[in-house]
């Protein structure tokens, strides 16, 4: 839940970048994804390609396609996360690094160097990547982080995403690792029994959560413009 929160506030016709749709806000840049397209998780029920306001109420199959497609994008999440690191999926840890892979997906390529260099958690990852310098950074596996997480007077500019990451993955950590699959389990049931899922109406843009942030959003969509996304 906190995830949809954080990323939409409930609203299905939210948007970061016009690619960037859905609950879960889904990067489908690339094309269609986790079983959604831009239409069916946003065009269909909203005003326009760059448009949240939300036009009609959506179908049964449209609300179960909001849950179903975060459900298969964070499934994926969760497969990555656990090639790159050995903490338990019952930890904060791990699911900070799973929301990561969503938030700032290019700094997710930094977590092999930090754990050579002795990292051990989600804290140590923290403190090796805000460590780095912007020279640092160029030589990384990430070198177009250089460009794009510093501004003109060296200073990394986005240290408050571990702070979003670390958000969500607290309210992950004592799951297991079908944690995710079952809380997505439940908000279906919830969605085919009846609980009234989105609060926004026909002509609004606000979710079951009231009004989302946008301005992060914006900052994670300059990212993937310049292939920062894994």
């Amino acid at each position: 839940m906190e995830w949809i929160n954080d990323e939409s506030a409930g609203s299905p016709s939210a948007l970061g970048a016009s690619y960037e749709v859905g609950i879960f806000q889904l990067d489908l840049q690339d094309g269609p994804a986790w079983g959604g397209t831009l239409d069916t998780l946003h065009g269909n029920f909203s005003a326009g390609p760059s448009s949240q306001t939300l036009t009609r109420q959506l179908t049964d199959d449209e609300r179960t396609l909001q849950v179903t497609s975060g459900i298969a994008y964070i499934n994926h999440a969760v497969a990555v996360t656990q090639g790159q690191v050995s903490w338990s999926p019952s930890s904060s840890d791990f699911w900070n690094a799973v929301k990561m892979q969503h938030v700032l997906p290019g700094i997710m390529r930094l977590l092999p160097a930090a754990i050579a260099s002795g990292a051990t958690s989600w804290s140590d990852f923290r403190s090796y990547v805000l460590g780095l310098s912007q020279n640092d950074m160029r030589s990384s596996a990430c070198p177009n982080c250089a460009n794009y997480y510093y501004d003109r007077d060296g200073n990394l500019r986005f240290p408050h995403f571990f702070d979003v990451a670390e958000k969500v993955g607290a309210k992950g950590g004592g799951f297991s690792g079908w944690g995710a699959a079952i809380i997505g389990i439940a908000i279906a049931a919830a969605l085919w029994y009846g609980w009234k899922w989105w609060s926004a109406k026909p002509g609004h843009s606000i979710g079951l959560f009231g009004a989302r942030n946008s301005n992060r959003h914006s900052s994670r969509s300059r990212g993937r413009k310049l292939g920062l996304v894994a």
